[in-house]
Protein backbone atom coordinates (compact mmCIF):
# COMPACT_ATOMS: atom_id res chain seq x y z
CA UNK A 1 0.00 0.00 0.00
CA UNK A 2 1.69 3.75 -0.91
CA UNK A 3 1.32 6.20 1.50
CA UNK A 4 1.58 9.94 0.35
CA UNK A 5 3.26 12.53 2.02
CA UNK A 6 2.32 16.44 0.84
CA UNK A 7 4.88 18.85 2.44
CA UNK A 8 4.07 22.87 2.64
CA UNK A 9 6.63 25.07 3.12
CA UNK A 10 6.23 28.61 4.85
CA UNK A 11 7.75 31.87 4.55
CA UNK A 12 8.44 33.66 7.45
CA UNK A 13 8.77 37.70 8.56
CA UNK A 14 12.03 37.28 10.02
CA UNK A 15 11.58 37.97 13.98
CA UNK A 16 7.58 37.06 13.84
CA UNK A 17 6.61 35.33 16.79
CA UNK A 18 4.10 31.78 16.54
CA UNK A 19 2.30 31.38 19.64
CA UNK A 20 2.88 27.95 21.31
CA UNK A 21 -1.13 26.78 20.92
CA UNK A 22 -1.01 27.47 17.70
CA UNK A 23 -2.49 24.10 16.50
CA UNK A 24 -5.96 25.72 16.21
CA UNK A 25 -4.74 27.57 13.68
CA UNK A 26 -3.15 25.17 11.78
CA UNK A 27 -6.65 23.23 11.57
CA UNK A 28 -8.79 26.29 10.62
CA UNK A 29 -6.20 26.62 7.53
CA UNK A 30 -6.66 23.75 6.74
CA UNK A 31 -10.29 22.63 6.92
CA UNK A 32 -11.30 26.33 5.97
CA UNK A 33 -8.43 26.97 3.10
CA UNK A 34 -7.46 23.58 1.70
CA UNK A 35 -10.21 21.59 2.48
CA UNK A 36 -13.37 24.32 1.70
CA UNK A 37 -15.02 22.00 4.93
CA UNK A 38 -15.42 19.40 2.55
CA UNK A 39 -17.87 16.74 4.05
CA UNK A 40 -16.42 14.04 1.94
CA UNK A 41 -12.82 14.58 3.52
CA UNK A 42 -13.87 16.59 7.20
CA UNK A 43 -15.97 14.11 8.90
CA UNK A 44 -15.82 12.62 11.94
CA UNK A 45 -12.69 9.83 11.28
CA UNK A 46 -9.66 11.78 9.88
CA UNK A 47 -8.26 9.50 6.64
CA UNK A 48 -5.14 11.47 6.57
CA UNK A 49 -2.57 12.90 9.61
CA UNK A 50 -1.11 16.09 9.98
CA UNK A 51 1.88 17.36 11.46
CA UNK A 52 3.27 19.96 13.60
CA UNK A 53 5.16 23.14 11.99
CA UNK A 54 8.69 22.18 11.68
CA UNK A 55 11.97 23.85 10.65
CA UNK A 56 15.20 24.67 12.98
CA UNK A 57 12.57 26.25 15.36
CA UNK A 58 13.55 28.35 18.48
CA UNK A 59 11.30 29.29 21.13
CA UNK A 60 11.70 33.27 22.63
CA UNK A 61 9.40 34.17 25.64
CA UNK A 62 6.93 30.82 25.22
CA UNK A 63 6.86 31.51 21.40
CA UNK A 64 7.90 29.64 18.03
CA UNK A 65 10.54 32.05 16.03
CA UNK A 66 10.33 30.36 12.53
CA UNK A 67 13.64 32.27 10.79
CA UNK A 68 13.88 30.18 8.54
CA UNK A 69 10.46 29.41 7.56
CA UNK A 70 8.27 26.45 8.26
CA UNK A 71 7.31 23.07 7.18
CA UNK A 72 4.43 21.16 7.65
CA UNK A 73 3.33 17.81 6.79
CA UNK A 74 0.31 15.91 5.66
CA UNK A 75 -0.09 12.13 5.25
CA UNK A 76 -2.57 9.44 3.93
CA UNK A 77 -2.73 6.37 2.34
CA UNK A 78 -5.57 7.23 0.18
CA UNK A 79 -5.47 8.25 -2.97
CA UNK A 80 -8.58 9.66 -3.21
CA UNK A 81 -7.74 12.18 -0.10
CA UNK A 82 -4.42 12.65 -1.51
CA UNK A 83 -5.87 13.79 -4.74
CA UNK A 84 -8.01 16.39 -3.43
CA UNK A 85 -5.77 17.53 -0.73
CA UNK A 86 -3.04 18.12 -3.12
CA UNK A 87 -5.04 19.81 -5.59
CA UNK A 88 -6.58 22.52 -3.53
CA UNK A 89 -3.60 23.18 -1.84
CA UNK A 90 -1.34 24.34 -5.08
CA UNK A 91 -4.71 26.37 -5.50
CA UNK A 92 -3.46 28.02 -2.06
CA UNK A 93 -0.42 29.03 -2.51
CA UNK A 94 0.58 32.38 -1.55
CA UNK A 95 -2.56 32.12 1.09
CA UNK A 96 -1.55 33.65 4.42
CA UNK A 97 -1.40 31.41 7.75
CA UNK A 98 -1.15 34.31 10.04
CA UNK A 99 1.89 35.23 12.55
CA UNK A 100 4.00 36.03 9.54
CA UNK A 101 3.90 32.44 7.80
CA UNK A 102 2.77 33.10 3.80
CA UNK A 103 2.49 29.31 1.94
CA UNK A 104 5.00 29.29 -0.93
CA UNK A 105 4.98 26.11 -2.19
CA UNK A 106 4.07 22.61 -1.82
CA UNK A 107 5.39 19.59 -3.11
CA UNK A 108 4.83 14.94 -2.21
CA UNK A 109 6.42 12.19 -2.09
CA UNK A 110 5.06 8.26 -2.52
CA UNK A 111 6.17 5.24 0.55
CA UNK A 112 5.79 1.95 -0.73
CA UNK A 113 6.44 -0.62 2.23
CA UNK A 114 7.41 -4.40 1.21
CA UNK A 115 5.66 -6.98 1.41
CA UNK A 116 6.99 -8.49 4.44
CA UNK A 117 7.10 -8.69 8.20
CA UNK A 118 8.12 -5.64 10.10
CA UNK A 119 9.58 -5.37 13.67
CA UNK A 120 10.78 -1.61 14.81
CA UNK A 121 10.21 1.36 17.06
CA UNK A 122 7.60 4.17 15.58
CA UNK A 123 8.09 8.05 17.05
CA UNK A 124 5.38 10.33 17.04
CA UNK A 125 3.45 13.24 17.88
CA UNK A 126 1.55 13.06 21.37
CA UNK A 127 -1.18 10.58 21.03
CA UNK A 128 -4.72 10.66 22.71
CA UNK A 129 -6.36 7.71 22.98
CA UNK A 130 -9.87 9.71 24.21
CA UNK A 131 -11.59 9.15 27.58
CA UNK A 132 -11.82 5.57 29.11
CA UNK A 133 -15.05 4.17 29.29
CA UNK A 134 -15.17 2.04 32.12
CA UNK A 135 -14.78 5.27 33.94
CA UNK A 136 -17.22 7.44 35.62
CA UNK A 137 -15.55 10.37 35.40
CA UNK A 138 -13.24 12.45 32.37
CA UNK A 139 -10.38 10.09 32.56
CA UNK A 140 -8.19 10.16 29.46
CA UNK A 141 -6.48 7.29 28.39
CA UNK A 142 -2.58 7.07 28.88
CA UNK A 143 0.33 4.62 29.40
CA UNK A 144 -0.47 4.94 32.95
CA UNK A 145 -3.82 2.40 31.73
CA UNK A 146 -1.68 -0.31 30.91
CA UNK A 147 -0.40 -1.62 28.26
CA UNK A 148 -3.54 -4.54 27.47
CA UNK A 149 -5.98 -1.27 27.71
CA UNK A 150 -3.78 1.04 25.28
CA UNK A 151 -3.25 -1.60 22.95
CA UNK A 152 -6.54 -2.32 22.53
CA UNK A 153 -7.57 1.10 22.17
CA UNK A 154 -4.76 1.94 19.59
CA UNK A 155 -5.97 -1.02 17.72
CA UNK A 156 -9.06 -0.17 17.57
CA UNK A 157 -8.81 2.90 16.53
CA UNK A 158 -6.69 2.10 13.65
CA UNK A 159 -9.07 -0.72 12.66
CA UNK A 160 -12.08 1.69 12.73
CA UNK A 161 -10.13 3.91 10.12
CA UNK A 162 -8.69 1.09 8.20
CA UNK A 163 -12.47 -0.11 7.33
CA UNK A 164 -13.47 3.50 6.19
CA UNK A 165 -10.70 2.48 3.60
CA UNK A 166 -12.06 -1.08 2.98
CA UNK A 167 -8.87 -2.54 4.69
CA UNK A 168 -10.50 -5.46 7.28
CA UNK A 169 -7.49 -5.49 9.61
CA UNK A 170 -7.40 -8.64 12.60
CA UNK A 171 -5.97 -7.78 16.24
CA UNK A 172 -3.88 -11.06 16.24
CA UNK A 173 -2.15 -10.12 12.61
CA UNK A 174 0.08 -7.00 14.36
CA UNK A 175 1.33 -6.23 18.07
CA UNK A 176 0.82 -2.78 18.44
CA UNK A 177 1.94 -1.18 22.21
CA UNK A 178 3.79 1.84 24.25
CA UNK A 179 7.23 1.10 25.19
CA UNK A 180 7.17 1.22 28.45
CA UNK A 181 11.36 0.69 28.70
CA UNK A 182 12.38 3.85 26.68
CA UNK A 183 11.51 7.18 27.94
CA UNK A 184 7.62 7.87 27.92
CA UNK A 185 5.09 10.23 29.63
CA UNK A 186 2.10 11.92 30.27
CA UNK A 187 1.77 15.15 28.24
CA UNK A 188 -0.88 17.39 28.56
CA UNK A 189 -1.94 19.48 25.25
CA UNK A 190 -4.40 22.17 25.04
CA UNK A 191 -6.82 22.38 22.06
CA UNK A 192 -9.09 25.10 21.44
CA UNK A 193 -9.09 25.65 25.18
CA UNK A 194 -9.63 21.67 26.01
CA UNK A 195 -6.99 19.97 27.75
CA UNK A 196 -6.10 16.73 26.22
CA UNK A 197 -3.82 14.11 28.30
CA UNK A 198 -1.91 12.69 25.83
CA UNK A 199 0.82 10.04 25.95
CA UNK A 200 4.36 11.13 24.36
CA UNK A 201 7.12 7.91 24.00
CA UNK A 202 7.95 5.32 21.53
CA UNK A 203 5.97 2.49 20.39
CA UNK A 204 6.24 -1.16 18.87
CA UNK A 205 5.02 -2.47 16.24
CA UNK A 206 5.42 -6.13 14.74
CA UNK A 207 2.98 -6.39 11.75
CA UNK A 208 3.20 -6.58 7.74
CA UNK A 209 3.89 -3.99 5.41
CA UNK A 210 -0.19 -2.96 4.97
CA UNK A 211 -0.67 -2.45 8.53
CA UNK A 212 2.83 -0.44 8.91
CA UNK A 213 1.46 1.52 5.76
CA UNK A 214 -1.67 2.41 7.23
CA UNK A 215 0.17 3.46 10.52
CA UNK A 216 2.36 5.86 8.64
CA UNK A 217 -0.65 7.26 6.65
CA UNK A 218 -3.44 7.86 9.42
CA UNK A 219 -0.97 8.34 11.87
CA UNK A 220 -2.08 6.36 15.88
CA UNK A 221 -5.26 6.97 17.94
CA UNK A 222 -7.69 9.70 17.81
CA UNK A 223 -7.60 13.86 16.41
CA UNK A 224 -5.08 12.29 13.95
CA UNK A 225 -6.39 15.51 11.58
CA UNK A 226 -5.48 17.90 14.38
CA UNK A 227 -1.63 17.17 14.76
CA UNK A 228 -2.23 14.28 17.31
CA UNK A 229 -0.46 10.74 16.63
CA UNK A 230 1.66 11.73 13.83
CA UNK A 231 4.18 9.23 12.78
CA UNK A 232 7.90 10.41 12.16
CA UNK A 233 9.95 8.92 9.45
CA UNK A 234 9.88 5.55 9.65
CA UNK A 235 13.95 3.97 9.97
CA UNK A 236 13.49 0.62 8.09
Amino acid sequence: MKVYTIKYYFKSNRGQLVPINYRSNLTSFLHNKILKNDPEIHNDVSLYSISDLFNSTKTVDNKLEFNNGAIWLIRTPSVEVFKTIYLNSKNVISSDFGFGLTLDDVSYSVDDFQDKIYDISLNTSPVFLGNNRDSEVRDHITYKHGIELTSTHLKRILKNKASKLGVNLDDRDFDLYFDENKNINVKPVKYKNILNFTTKGSLKFKGDGEVLSLIYGLGLGLSTGCGFGFCFNIKL
